[in-house]
């Protein structure tokens, strides 16, 4: 298996806000890539930093299951930025807590995410 790649994750990220793009003006078949691509960009921080990951799969089951769903995907992508500098950090420090900015539409119990623990793909 591969390892985590933060630099990818922020790709992935980058593709996936592009292809909403293209469903909101009309495209609605290219949900399937925004979906594919917020699936690959948890993959890639799954390893790293997995709260990180787990917002990202909320958005994406969100996304797929709300039309209306809008995904904050510039204060993901600073987030994942963020992410790239710390990672070559020495070992040993732990990760910066996911901003709320990057929560926008899920649930949130004081100030932490509650996730969904949905297990589907």
């Amino acid at each position: 298996m591969r390892p985590s790649c933060m630099e990818c994750c922020y790709k992935h990220i980058a593709n996936a806000a592009v292809f909403d793009t293209e469903v909101s003006l009309g495209y609605p078949g290219f949900l399937m890539y925004v979906v594919g691509h917020l699936d690959h960009a948890a993959q890639e921080a799954r390893d790293e930093v997995p709260e990180f990951a787990w917002v990202l799969r909320e958005h994406r089951i969100n996304r797929f299951a709300t039309e209306s769903y809008r995904v904050p995907y510039e204060a993901l992508g600073s987030f994942c930025r963020t992410l790239v500098s710390f990672l070559v950090q020495p070992e040993g420090h732990v990760p910066p807590k996911v901003p709320a900015e990057c929560l926008a539409g899920l649930l949130v119990v004081d100030g932490d995410p509650v996730f969904s623990m949905d297990t589907r793909p």
